[in-house]
């Protein structure tokens, strides 16, 4: 063996501990693997309700969840993105309206990838969720008593980082559950406290609010769906998901997705 074969080997071994080691730092191993027959207690057919406040939020937390689930005969699963991104204008600099019209498309494109066939792109506003709060009850109220889900899977409570629009989309859903549909289990989508303090979130939306975030308390496995996921991210071309960082490296790094049922 040459010594250049000898180098060559020895880099790549190098490399192949550092992400094991970087595995092992952001994913939390020790949680119990989400198991959907046992939190339901169902044996046939499981509905899954996924919803979001914007385009892009259905893959970057929850597209593994959403790719494995959408592929599993004993679960029906739809999407709804609530509003359509109109005022995350991160790249292109165009209209409102021009980038409403872009980014159902980018939504339409990830949600097909991940291979999702029923979903809705509603036409709330764009930063506006709290104020259209009665209405967006409304039209989830008639949602959950058409399609009658299990198990509905939104942002934990804070958000994330504290954006408004998540913030109140997760309160909507929690206080109708509570109030007219207490059969359904929530499941809010969220991330380890090592990861959170470890990734730069911007925290800015909060506008200064104390942004507290739900820890998780169960995992999903999604390695097998990661190359699906990054091929989903990659259609939402109008915004900065990797925030600084390559999204391949995100994709490859975090291989379980998190959820807690408390709010």
């Amino acid at each position: 063996m040459t010594t250049a074969v000898k180098i060559i080997l020895g880099v790549l071994f190098l490399g192949f501990v550092c992400l094991q080691v970087a595995l092992l730092f952001v994913n939390e191993i020790k949680l119990p693997k989400f198991n959907i027959k046992k939190l339901t207690g169902k044996k046939e057919k499981i509905k899954i309700l996924v919803i979001d406040p914007h385009p892009d939020d259905e893959t970057m937390l929850s597209g593994g969840f959403i790719a494995n689930f959408s592929r599993n005969q004993d679960v029906e699963l739809k999407h709804i993105c609530v509003t359509k991104g109109e005022k995350g204008d991160e790249i292109l600099k165009v209209s409102e309206t021009e980038l409403a019209r872009i980014r159902e498309k980018e939504y339409e494109k990830a949600i097909k990838v991940l291979g999702c066939e029923d979903y809705e792109i509603w036409d709330f506003h764009d930063g506006k969720v709290e104020l259209e709060e009665n209405e967006i009850t409304k039209k989830l109220d008639a949602e959950l008593n058409k399609f009658q889900p299990d198990i509905i899977v939104t942002y934990e409570r804070a958000g994330l980082y504290g954006h408004p629009d998540h913030v109140a989309l997760t309160k909507i859903v929690h206080d109708l559950v509570e109030e007219k549909h207490p059969g359904i289990i929530i499941l809010y989508k969220t991330l380890t406290k090592r990861v959170l303090k470890s990734i730069k979130l911007p925290f800015h939306m909060a506008k200064e609010k104390e942004v507290v975030q739900a820890l998780p308390s169960m995992r999903l496995p999604i390695l097998k769906f990661i190359p699906l996921k990054y091929k989903a991210c990659r259609q939402h071309k109008s915004q900065n998901l990797g925030q600084g960082k390559p999204l391949w490296l995100l994709m490859v790094l975090f291989t379980n997705e998190y959820f807690t049922d408390k709010y």
